[in-house]
């Protein structure tokens, strides 16, 4: 920003911010080391260049920008904590964003550092800022935002070597255009920008060029493009091919060189598919060993700065930010904070796990501290013991990317359902259909999404999806309206959907418009569960057996539950057993598990004696078990609790109900919304789908860190369901978003 006297007539303050000193100056505004009194710390508070007070639409590019910068939460992004405006005496208005003070300087400082005396960055420590900056990278374009100015002066760094990627919408405020993936020609860094955002078309994989463009001066020493003007530099994005990195540096292996070429590709749709998938292949392409990438090179320590720039007047120390105020790892695949192949072994950071093999110590996510014996086995048989795992194969360019997009329903699916037999997936929406969907037809077609290969009308809402465990029957429960408008109709139908099965060829009825759930069994009963929406917490458990339409035993009711011991809140899922002998009840006071006795025409609940399975600690807004899940062994039991805020997910065995896992998760802001383990006892794996469109995947056998994020490719709403496949192979998730998308992975 040109110097035009404007900041010499800066007030004192900014809304309730005292102003302490300027600390920082850019092409898109100045930085001021700040104090709120309120809170007594130090921020830091970006203003942007003063615009004419009846600028609205400047005003609004504003407000919203930085609302969805504040919106984002990721432990590698800067946190946005408040946003204002400031009207000058000569009547232009400034804005402003505050944020955290971090005092340890930025990616840049520390790359100048090096260079001043003529030493090459430690692979390690490169690769570990790549992959922390790519994890918020990815986060951020699930969210729909594109940032239009990675470069290293945006990557801040704590003490301990943790990168924050900070001034998220700012490019976007600053462009002159409405559209929301253009930032206007000129808006960022010309070094780093990518040749389709400097003509005016920014995406996410301008983003990821940008990333590369980082990676390139990392491993080289220089940027791939730097010319005498803004313009000559921006020209040479355009029209010439980067040159060669091992031109620069002759240590560098061919395959990384590979990496970084297809990374800076002209054509975005020619680059790695996500910022995850860029760095990943430059760790394949790096092997593991530990080197610096100029020959002989010393590593640097971290950059220290001077205790003026530490303390401010009142001897405040400057906020070290964190994800709010939880300080753990980031929990994505190669999490910046786990040791692995890559990194030292005397890394600084904290380890999430503890201890050694026979009680291992985890850190839950209410913070608390949790030891948990032999967890393993709540995913294996009691005789089968846990095998040593192979090693795994290479995975593709984005081993979390999506492998299918499904785009045919009206509204949102609210259940999916593998065939145990087939690779095809079934899906029900509110839009008065079934579909299927066969996914080994539509891998051949190589499309961006895809339309569905039957689908099947269906009058209701609400519909659930059950398969049966050998595959011969689909039941779908759906509240239809019927004449008296109070009832639920089950539907049995063949295997392959050309009708209902003999003898229900108008389904089961249900009195209720509130069907809870349905399970499978003892192998042959449908079991569901409703409510009495006249009556509160009233609930009904009955069973069918769909093949003696003369089995009319009388349901279960649930009035207070006092079959269900110290259970007295409303009962929102059931789940049954991989053998069908157990089912668990989902409350708002935990998780009930017992079995049904058929005694002539009635039924009973015989609890089982572990019965409930509580969250600990109980927190003072409850922990209400959303829904849950079993593990193929049939012996653990995982849910997921609402807490305020967040969520817990925890695992127990029921052979040993007092032993309690907890799952980590990236924040205490994260909302588990569906759960779905892994079809058999071969793999210990756990899926879970976020309020905000993040899937997340644990493996138990290892630890209570998410070993994936899958990647949705930018899309983004709640996650309704998740549902695997027969064979392990795929993952299936449904979306409420406008375009009712389903994704597949291939796990």
């Amino acid at each position: 920003m040109h110097d035009s006297g404007m900041y010499n007539t800066l007030p004192k303050t900014l809304g309730r911010y005292q102003l302490l000193r300027r600390i920082g100056r850019g092409g898109m505004g100045e930085v001021w080391l700040c104090e709120d009194p309120r809170l007594r710390r130090q921020v830091a508070i970006k203003t942007l260049p003063p615009h004419n007070q009846n600028d609205q639409e400047f005003s609004a590019r504003f407000e919203r920008e930085a609302q969805a910068a504040a919106a984002l939460s990721h432990p590698h992004i800067l946190p946005v904590h408040d946003y204002g405006e400031h009207v000058l005496p000569n009547g232009q208005v400034i804005t402003y964003i505050v944020m955290p003070y971090i005092g340890g300087g930025s990616l840049a400082d520390r790359i100048n550092k090096l260079a001043a005396n003529n030493q090459g960055m430690v692979q390690t420590d490169a690769l570990n800022y790549l992959t922390q900056a790519a994890e918020a990278i990815d986060y951020a374009h699930a969210q729909g935002v594109v940032h239009r100015d990675i470069k290293p002066a945006n990557m801040l760094l704590r003490s301990d070597d943790w990168l924050m990627l900070a001034d998220f919408g700012i490019a976007r405020i600053m462009s002159s255009t409405d559209n929301l993936t253009q930032a206007g020609a000129g808006i960022g860094t010309p070094e780093y920008m990518a040749p389709e955002q400097a003509q005016g078309h920014a995406v996410g994989s301008s983003d990821n060029y940008s990333l590369a463009v980082i990676a390139y001066q990392l491993f080289t020493g220089r940027p791939p493009f730097s010319a005498e003007t803004s313009y000559a530099t921006t020209i040479q994005h355009l029209t010439m091919p980067p040159p060669s990195p091992r031109q620069f540096n002759p240590h560098l292996p061919e395959a990384c060189e590979q990496v970084l070429m297809h990374s800076l590709a002209k054509n975005p749709a020619e680059r790695f598919p996500s910022a995850q998938a860029l760095v990943e292949g430059l760790k394949r392409s790096l092997g593991a060993n530990a080197q610096p990438f100029f020959a002989q090179q010393p590593h640097t320590p971290d950059i220290e700065t001077p205790q003026t720039n530490m303390t401010g007047p009142n001897g405040l120390q400057p906020l070290q930010a964190t994800h709010g105020t939880d300080s753990r790892p980031s929990l994505k695949n190669g999490g910046s904070k786990l040791p692995s192949a890559n990194q030292p072994q005397n890394v600084t950071r904290r380890n999430i796990l503890i201890g050694g093999a026979a009680a291992l110590v985890v850190v839950g996510a209410s913070g608390g501290i949790w030891a948990y014996a032999n967890r393993a086995t709540l995913f294996k048989p009691a005789t089968t013991p846990v095998p040593t795992h192979a090693p795994q194969p290479t995975p593709t360019p984005d081993p979390n990317g999506p492998a299918l997009v499904l785009r045919d329903h009206n509204k949102p699916a609210g259940s999916l359902a593998w065939s145990p037999t087939q690779n095809i997936l079934y899906s029900a929406a509110d839009d008065n259909s079934v579909k299927s969907w066969n996914v080994d037809q539509l891998q051949q077609q190589k499309k961006e999404e895809y339309t569905s290969t039957g689908n099947y009308p269906f009058n209701g809402i609400e519909k659930q999806l059950l398969w049966t465990t050998d595959g011969q029957y689909l039941i779908v429960g759906s509240a239809r309206v019927t004449d008296d408008l109070s009832s639920t109709i089950i539907d049995v139908y063949k295997s392959d959907m050309s009708g209902p099965i003999a003898g229900l060829d108008k389904g089961i009825t249900v009195p209720s418009l509130s069907l809870k759930g349905v399970g499978w069994y003892q192998k042959k009963y449908i079991a569901a569960l409703w409510t009495d929406l006249k009556v509160d917490k009233k609930f009904f458990l009955g069973l069918w057996n769909p093949t003696q339409t003369g089995f009319h035993p009388q349901p279960l009711s649930f009035d207070g539950f006092p079959a269900l011991g110290t259970i007295g809140d409303p009962i929102s899922d059931l789940k049954v057993s991989p053998d069908g002998t157990l089912i668990a009840l989902c409350t708002d006071d935990g998780i009930a598990v017992g079995s049904i006795a058929i005694q002539g025409t009635t039924l009973k609940w015989k609890p089982q004696p572990y019965s409930p399975l509580q969250f600990h600690p109980k927190q003072v807004f409850g922990n209400e078990a959303r829904t849950a899940a079993w593990t193929a062994s049939g012996h653990g039991l995982i849910s997921a609790s609402e807490d305020s805020p967040g969520n817990t997910v925890a695992a127990w065995d029921i052979r040993t109900p007092s032993d309690q896992f907890q799952f980590g998760l990236p924040s205490t802001s994260t909302f588990i919304t569906t759960l779905a383990t892994y079809p058999s006892t071969e793999k210990a794996l756990l899926a879970g789908g976020a309020k905000d469109g993040t899937v997340y995947i644990w493996d138990g056998n290892q630890n209570n860190i998410p070993t994936r994020t899958l990647n949705s490719g930018g899309l983004k709403g709640e996650v309704l369901a998740l549902a695997w496949s027969h064979d392990g192979r795929w993952l299936a998730a449904s979306y409420k978003d406008t375009d009712a998308s389903i994704i597949i992975w291939n796990i």
